[in-house]
């Protein structure tokens, strides 16, 4: 039981920590809001080539996973 507890209070710290960060929620927001929108749009003419490996969907349906991922993985590790 004492490591949950102690697994408890180390989350409830850096979630403290995080919160208090206004600049850092803002930034892990607007990140891959931008990625999808700038990047997703820019080669979105590559359907293509996803197509001749044999993804039917649109460039933005094959990149979304992967900035979520990439954004819970990042953030997780950053905090």
């Amino acid at each position: 039981m004492s490591y949950l507890s102690s697994i408890y209070w180390i989350f409830w710290r850096d979630m403290k920590r995080y919160w208090r960060s206004k600049i850092g929620i803002a930034v892990r927001l607007i990140q891959p809001i931008v990625w999808l929108a700038f990047v997703g749009n820019i080669f979105s003419s590559t359907a293509v080539l996803l197509e001749s490996v044999g993804f039917l969907g649109s460039y933005l349906d094959y990149l979304t996973p992967g900035i979520i991922i990439m954004t819970v993985l990042f953030t997780s590790i950053f905090c």
